[in-house]
C-alpha cells in the first residue's frame, strides 16, 4: 500500500494526460463562429487568392484605350482586368445613369407600341356580353373592308335562289365571311373567358391590317401582253384580303428577345395587282404600333386558267401570301434597369 501511494501521483498524471490526448484527437477545435480549423484555413486561402487577384488588377493601373459598352468582350476585360476604384465613379456614374434612362425610354416606347394588342374589347368576363361586343366590333371591321372593296367574298354568297330573293349575309354570324378575316364565330356555346385574351389580340391585329389595306392604294399599269390597246385603269387600286390563318402555337423566341416579348404568327392571303400587293406589304412592314415583321412572302398568279380568262383584261390578278410575326412587348416594362440596380444607386468601388 505504501508503494502504491508512492506512485499514485504519477498514475493519476498519466491517466489525465491520456484523457487529454483522447480529447485532443477526438474533438476538433473551432472558432467563435463555430468553424473548424480546416474551414477557417480554406476561407483564409480563398481570401488570400482574392487579395492577390486584386493586387494584380491594382498594378495594371487605369485602363487605356476605348471600351465599347455594347461589346461583351470589352466589358469583360474592363471589369476582370482592372480594379474599380473611386476614381472611376465620376466617369461611370453618368454613363450608367444615361444608359438606364435610354433603356427606360426604349422599354416605355415598346410597351406603348404593344398596348393596342391588349386594348380590351369589353370590360367584363360575362360570356354573352363579351361575345356580343366582339361580334359588333368584328362586324365593323368587316363592313369597312367590304365598303372599301378590300375583302374577297366567298364566291357563292349572295346568289339568288330559284324563284326567290337573295338574302344579305350576316356579318355577325356567317362563318365563311368571318373566317376570311380570321375572326372567331361561335357555334353552340360562347368562347370561354380563357380565350378572350387571345381573341382580343387577334382582333387587334386584323383591325390594324384592315386599316392598312383600306388606306393603301397603288397606281396600276395595263399589262401590254394581255390588255386591250386602249385599256384604262383606275388611278389607284388596293389589295384585297382573301384569307387569314393563325398559327396556334406561339413562335419560340430566342436569346434576349425571349425576355422582352411574346409573338403571334399569322399568314394572310391578298389578291390584286402586283403594284397593290407590293404596296400593301411595304405598308405592313412600316407598321410601328404594334411591331410587325414580314418573315416570308410570295406572289404568284392564280394558277390554272381557262381559255379566254386572260384575253382583253387590263391586268393579271395575282395572289400574295405573307407570313407576319407580331411582337408584344408588354412585359418589357417589368424588367429592371440595365445596371441591375435602381437608377439612383451608385456603383460599388474599392478604396
Amino acid at each position: 500500500m505504501k508503494q502504491l501511494k508512492l506512485y499514485l501521483f504519477w498514475i493519476i498524471s498519466a491517466v489525465l494526460f491520456l484523457a487529454a490526448l483522447i480529447v485532443f484527437f477526438s474533438i476538433e477545435p473551432s472558432d467563435d463562429q463555430g468553424k473548424t480549423a480546416e474551414e477557417v484555413k480554406q476561407k483564409l486561402d480563398t481570401d488570400f487568392e482574392k487579395l492577390k487577384e486584386l493586387e494584380g488588377r491594382a498594378k495594371r493601373g487605369n485602363p487605356l484605350g476605348v471600351f465599347d459598352p455594347e461589346k461583351a468582350d470589352d466589358i469583360k476585360k474592363l471589369t476582370n482586368d482592372y480594379l474599380l476604384t473611386e476614381r472611376w465613379a465620376p466617369e461611370l456614374e453618368p454613363k450608367v445613369q444615361s444608359y438606364d434612362k435610354e433603356y427606360g425610354e426604349i422599354k416605355k416606347d415598346l410597351a406603348e407600341r404593344s398596348a393596342v394588342l391588349l386594348s380590351p374589347i369589353f370590360d367584363s368576363n360575362d360570356l354573352l356580353a363579351w361575345y356580343t361586343a366582339y361580334e359588333g366590333k368584328t362586324k365593323e371591321v368587316l363592313l369597312s373592308l367590304i365598303n372599301a372593296k378590300a375583302l374577297v367574298m366567298p364566291d357563292d354568297l349572295g346568289a339568288t335562289p330559284a324563284g326567290g330573293k337573295a338574302e344579305e349575309p350576316s356579318l355577325e354570324t356567317n362563318e365563311r365571311i368571318r373566317s376570311v378575316a380570321g375572326f372567331y364565330t361561335r357555334q353552340s356555346t360562347m368562347p370561354e373567358a380563357t380565350l378572350h385574351a387571345r381573341l382580343t389580340k387577334r382582333f387587334r391585329i386584323v383591325e390594324k391590317l384592315a386599316e392598312v389595306l383600306i388606306n393603301t392604294r397603288a397606281k396600276p399599269l395595263p399589262n401590254p401582253v394581255i390588255a386591250p390597246a386602249k385599256a384604262t385603269l383606275p388611278d389607284a387600286l388596293g389589295a384585297q384580303l382573301a384569307g387569314v390563318e393563325w398559327k396556334n402555337v406561339e413562335p419560340v423566341l430566342k436569346g434576349d428577345l425571349a425576355n422582352y416579348a411574346t409573338a403571334t404568327e399569322v399568314t394572310i392571303t391578298l389578291r390584286g395587282t402586283s403594284s397593290a400587293l407590293i404596296a400593301a406589304e411595304a405598308a405592313i412592314e412600316k407598321l410601328a404600333s404594334p411591331v410587325m415583321v414580314v418573315t416570308g412572302g410570295s406572289i404568284a398568279n392564280k394558277g390554272a386558267y381557262k381559255p379566254g380568262d386572260r384575253k382583253m383584261v387590263p391586268y393579271d390578278p395575282l395572289i400574295s401570301r405573307l407570313t407576319i410575326v407580331v411582337f408584344d412587348f408588354s412585359k418589357i416594362a417589368q424588367l429592371p434597369p440595365l445596371s441591375g440596380a435602381p437608377a439612383d444607386a451608385k456603383p460599388e468601388v474599392k478604396k
